[in-house]
């Protein structure tokens, strides 16, 4: 009895690691979609992005900077924009992350004047990277925003958001984001040399 327990036990395991590796090695198909069909994913969400405090109407997608992600099991969304505020706050950029039935998951501030870590004011972003992982599949994508400073300095600000295919979720890596810190970063290709480095 204790061996075909052992058997058993040692098959699932078996399975369940093969599926993880499967999982890791996933290819994501990315896709740009047009501004159009991002307004229409934040437009029909406008009873959501209430709950958040955000008015849909404030919210401009960045050209060219939304994508479909799709792997085997799962179609997700990310539009990345420029949102406004009604109070004279200076431009804020953000991320939406929509799941297959283009339902809104979550809105994360990633640039702008209301976030201690990079209180910018953010004009748009430059470019998205969908190129590296995390060791449980998780997809690592950097950021790069382009920032202007009280001074009126112009400058590029790097950020690193994981997003989950599990459970989809979106969030900033505030830990290799700080690996940038004090860094003057122009390209994606030189963000990942410091994230690969350390």
């Amino acid at each position: 009895m204790y061996n075909k327990v052992s058997i058993i036990f040692l098959i699932i395991s078996t399975i369940c690691i093969n599926r993880a590796f499967a999982g890791n090695a996933a290819k994501i198909e990315v896709t740009s979609i047009s501004m159009t069909a991002a307004k229409k994913l934040i437009v029909s969400e406008r009873a959501k992005l209430m709950k958040f405090r955000v008015e849909a109407s404030s919210i401009e997608p960045d050209r060219g900077q939304s994508f479909q992600l799709k792997t085997q099991e799962r179609t997700l969304y990310i539009v990345s924009s420029t949102r406004s505020s009604s109070m004279d706050v200076p431009p804020t950029c953000s991320a939406l992350l929509f799941n297959e039935t283009k339902a809104l998951i979550s809105l994360i501030d990633t640039v702008g004047p209301n976030d201690d870590r990079r209180p910018w004011t953010c004009d748009n972003t430059k470019a998205l990277s969908f190129s590296d992982n995390y060791p449980d599949g998780s997809l690592k994508i950097i950021v790069l925003y382009h920032a202007t400073a009280p001074s009126s300095e112009r400058f590029i600000v790097p950020v690193v958001l994981k997003l989950s295919f599990i459970i989809p979720s979106l969030i900033i890596d505030e830990d290799l984001t700080n690996l940038f810190d004090d860094k003057e970063i122009n390209t994606i290709k030189k963000a990942r040399q410091i994230i690969n480095y350390n």
